[in-house]
């Protein structure tokens, strides 16, 4: 599969992007130079190839617990350099057009 100027556009256009045409250009190029990469890579033969796991070490997690902490310094930081904020959330222009939120 090539990707072309008109693909770029049309899914800019969906993403509510804008690219100008040396971005588009350039865009299509990096995105036609990965694919050709991952052609390549489906020609390697993987047959006796065990599969690898990220984040498991003999199918044991390493992983920290997934605990919530708030630093109020940082979030404090954080809000400082929002646009709008309500309480401790940064509000952001409604995308969708779904009758909600002005869109």
């Amino acid at each position: 599969m090539k990707v072309n100027e008109k693909m770029i556009s049309e899914i800019a256009s969906i993403m509510k992007l804008e690219f100008s045409k040396e971005e588009t250009t350039e865009l299509t190029n990096e995105l036609n130079e990965t694919l050709s990469m991952l052609n390549t890579m489906q020609e390697v033969d993987t047959t006796d190839i065990e599969g690898t796991f990220y984040g498991t070490v003999n199918q044991q997690s390493y992983f920290r617990k997934d605990e919530p902490h708030q630093d109020k310094e940082e979030v404090k930081s954080l809000l400082a350099n929002a646009i709008d904020s309500e309480g401790n959330q940064i509000k952001v222009p409604a995308i969708l057009e779904d009758g909600e939120g002005g869109a």
